[in-house]
């Protein structure tokens, strides 16, 4: 779990030093009203909102780290996008703290040529509510580590 914290406090640092820079060009933003805490399923952390957000509202655009097969060691595979069989990213922002749904509220789209996730909500979501996206749509991202679906 320290290594957990840890992780998304460095990725959390290297959106704000990232983001000095890019946010002008390419229109990097985190929400106001998000906030990450402790999830309600007793995960570990996940991402809140204190205030209604409207069904289609973008939420999140933050850059993100491409990776090859050879970068994708250790925990960080538990928290990257595929983009293809070569190659993922690694979101900065809150972008790797959203939890999994079968049911998400969030939608999200890589610009490969821009290294940027964008999450977007696909219903409404109301206040101290918790933002889910689908991480897959099969089991085989929880069979292969051996985690329980939610």
């Amino acid at each position: 779990m320290l290594k957990l914290i840890l992780i998304c406090i460095f990725i959390y640092i290297l959106y704000k030093l990232f983001s000095k820079f890019l946010c002008k060009k390419t229109n990097l933003f985190i929400l106001d009203s998000l906030y990450v805490k402790q999830s309600n399923l007793n995960i570990g952390y996940g991402v809140f909102t204190s205030s209604f957000i409207p069904k289609n509202t973008v939420i999140e655009r933050s850059y993100g780290l491409i990776l090859k097969p050879i970068d994708r060691k250790g925990i960080i595979a538990n928290y990257d996008f595929y983009i293809d069989e070569k190659t993922s990213i690694l979101g900065l922002g809150y972008i790797s703290i959203y939890n999994h749904s079968n049911n998400p509220n969030l939608e999200y789209d890589i610009d490969v040529n821009k290294q940027t996730i964008t999450l977007k909500t696909t219903k409404n979501v109301y206040p101290n509510q918790e933002l889910f996206v689908s991480y897959c749509d099969d089991d085989e991202w929880f069979v292969t580590r051996h985690i329980a679906q939610i």
